[in-house]
C-alpha cells in the first residue's frame, strides 16, 4: 500500500469512512492490500466495493471474502466509471501497488502514475454519471500524485510538462469552478481530496478536509516524512563510508599489483648470472672442442694452407 495511505488510514481515512458510511465505493488502480482493507472495513455497514483493475492480479481471495459486496471490473477506471451508477466515494490510486500491465489510456508512465489523458477521462466519467443520476460529484480521494515532469502525454505536445494526475486534477477543477474544490497534501506519495463545494460543510467531509489541511494527519505525515528523510540520510552516510573504504582498499590492491608487475619486469630484464648459465660436463666439452678443431684443420687443407 502507498506510504501516504498507510499513514493516513488510521488518522483520516477510516474515521471519514466510518462517518460517511458510503453505500458504494469505486476503487481504481488499487492493489490487493488496499482493496482488502477497504472491503473488510466497509463490512460494518454492508458497503459495496467496485474495483477497476484491467490486468493486474486475480483478486480471488477478495472475491471469496466479499461475496456480492465485491465486484471486480476488468476495465480501465474511465470505462468502469462510465458504466456504473455514480458511487458515493471514488478512491483513485495513481501509482499501482505493482507495475502495471495495461496499455492505452490507462497505461502507466515511467513513475507508474496515471497519464494526463487517463486521469482526465476518469474524472469526467465520474462527473457524467453523477449528472445523469442527479447526484453530487462523488467525494474523490486520490493517492500517489505522479511527478508531472516524468509523464509525457499532454495533448499540447510531448514536451509539455503540465500532465499527469495532479495536472489533470487541477485542470478539471478549473473547468468546474466554483462547483468543486480540492485539498492536496503534497508529502510522501501525495494525497488529494476532491469534493463538491455543496458537501464541503458536511461534518464528515469537513473533518476530512481539516485533517488533511492542518490537522493531526498532516502533522503525522510530516513526522513520518522527517523520519524517512533521516533514515535515508543515515543510509546515504553509511554507503558513503563504505564506498570510501572500498576505494581505499582498491587503491592499495592496485599499488601492490603495480609493484609486483614492476619487480617482475626488472627480473626479466637482468642477464642471468654466470652461476645460472648451463655448464656442459667436462667429457662432453672436450669432445665438442676436438670436433671444432678437426673441422678447422680440414678447412685449411682445402685452401692449401698448412697447419702451423
Amino acid at each position: 500500500m502507498l506510504r501516504a495511505l498507510d499513514i493516513l488510514w488510521e488518522s483520516a481515512l477510516s474515521p471519514f469512512l466510518e462517518q460517511a458510511r458510503p453505500d458504494s465505493i469505486l476503487m481504481v488502480g488499487a492493489g490487493e492490500d488496499l482493496s482488502g482493507k477497504v472491503l473488510d472495513f466497509t463490512a460494518r455497514w454492508n458497503g459495496k466495493i467496485h474495483l477497476a483493475a484491467p490486468a493486474s492480479g486475480d483478486y480471488a481471495d477478495l472475491i471469496g471474502r466479499g461475496g456480492d459486496r465485491f465486484t471486480l471490473h476488468r476495465a480501465t477506471g474511465r470505462d468502469a466509471a462510465g458504466i456504473l451508477p455514480a458511487p458515493d466515494i471514488a478512491l483513485i490510486t495513481s501509482h499501482l501497488d505493482r507495475p502495471a500491465a495495461t496499455g492505452g489510456l490507462d497505461s502507466q508512465a515511467a513513475t507508474g502514475g496515471l497519464t494526463w489523458q487517463a486521469a482526465t477521462g476518469l474524472l469526467h466519467a465520474l462527473d457524467r454519471q453523477a449528472r445523469r443520476s442527479g447526484r453530487p460529484y462523488p467525494v474523490t480521494l486520490i493517492a500517489g500524485l505522479a511527478a508531472r515532469e516524468t509523464i509525457q502525454d499532454a495533448p499540447q505536445g510531448h514536451d509539455d510538462p503540465r500532465n499527469g494526475m495532479l495536472s489533470a486534477l487541477e485542470d478539471f477543477v478549473a473547468d468546474q469552478a466554483p462547483r468543486l474544490l480540492f485539498s492536496v497534501l503534497p508529502l510522501l506519495d501525495g494525497f488529494a481530496v476532491l469534493v463538491p463545494r455543496d458537501l464541503a460543510a458536511r461534518q464528515d467531509v469537513r473533518g476530512l478536509l481539516d485533517t488533511i489541511a492542518m490537522g493531526q494527519a498532516a502533522r503525522l505525515v510530516a513526522f513520518h516524512s522527517e523520519a524517512d528523510r533521516a533514515a535515508l540520510e543515515a543510509a546515504r552516510t553509511g554507503l558513503q563510508t563504505q564506498l570510501a573504504h572500498e576505494r581505499y582498499r582498491n587503491t592499495r590492491l592496485h599499488a601492490a599489483l603495480r609493484q609486483a608487475q614492476s619487480t617482475r619486469r626488472q627480473e626479466q630484464d637482468q642477464p642471468a648470472p654466470a652461476s645460472a648459465r648451463p655448464i656442459l660436463p667436462l667429457r662432453a666439452a672436450t669432445g665438442l672442442g676436438r670436433a671444432i678443431l678437426a673441422r678447422g684443420q680440414i678447412a685449411r687443407h682445402e685452401h692449401g694452407k698448412p697447419i702451423q
